[in-house]
């Protein structure tokens, strides 16, 4: 017999960018929403629509599906193991869809079998390609995929628009949204390069082809710069495919005009 989702506790772990859409789909169905995110404060757990829970010992007793959405660190690795999935109440479900060691396949094939776990969705394993003979495979209650829900053509373009709104970000001297290492920002201001002949050697080393566009390349798209009167331009690449030049030129143009409203 099924079971509705309405109405059920669901348990986010890692309430980030997936998390936080993963809060918005369960919410408009009618779900509770809890989220753990130790590295989020609670009041943007609220604005992610969850409601903020202070550990993972606190959330796993209250939920009817806990779905995992961390990365994988020292700190997350088999955070879902035997001691965890014990504190978890009979007939719940697991979901992880982040990084495979982040459960324990021994402990969730346990649970799945002589405890109360009632099934499991995974798309990522502790070892990967898995094994065919991982014993999960097995049982009826574990639904398996693979790690692909984000390989469609939005999320490629969404990625290439992305990409190519940071690089030019950078070029304008702008701070990148998306900053790995945040200390490296501000820059120390950098004086543009000179040499004591003014470049002439430089110049006279240039083949003097260089300056050409090549037959049959396509022309540069060039975009202007905001607020400085520059233009940026997309150099010609003779090793890129023809059909990624044109990808690629479209996705600088798009970048820019989504960056210019």
């Amino acid at each position: 017999m099924n079971t509705e989702l309405a109405g059920k506790t669901l348990g986010i772990v890692g309430v980030g960018n997936v998390g936080r859409r993963v809060a918005r789909f369960a919410g408009a169905i009618g779900m509770r929403v809890l989220g753990y995110d130790k590295y989020v404060p609670a009041d943007e757990v609220r604005r992610r629509g969850a409601e903020p829970v202070g550990s993972l010992d606190e959330l796993l007793p209250q939920v009817d599906v806990l779905t995992c959405h961390t990365p994988l660190t020292p700190e997350t690795h088999h955070m879902i193991d035997e001691r965890a999935l014990a504190r978890m109440k009979p007939g719940a479900i697991l979901i992880n869809t982040s990084r495979g060691p982040v459960h324990s396949e021994r402990a969730v094939f346990e649970a799945l079998v002589r405890s109360g776990l009632a099934a499991a969705g995974l798309d990522v394993f502790e070892q990967e390609p898995s094994p065919v003979d991982n014993p999960l495979f097995n049982l009826d209650n574990v639904v398996c995929s693979g790690h692909v829900a984000g390989v469609t053509l939005e999320a490629n373009r969404e990625a290439s628009l992305q990409v190519t709104a940071e690089i030019l970000r950078v070029l304008r001297g702008e701070r990148p949204k998306d900053l790995a290492n945040p200390d490296v920002w501000p820059r120390p201001a950098q004086q543009p390069l000179s040499r004591p002949d003014g470049g002439a050697a430089l110049r006279r080393r240039r083949p003097a082809g260089d300056a050409r566009r090549p037959a049959g390349a396509p022309r540069p798209h060039a975009l202007a710069g905001r607020g400085r009167g520059r233009r940026l331009g997309l150099r010609h690449e003779p090793r890129l495919p023809p059909g990624r030049r044109r990808v690629l030129a479209h996705a600088v143009r798009l970048a820019e005009l989504r960056s210019a409203r």
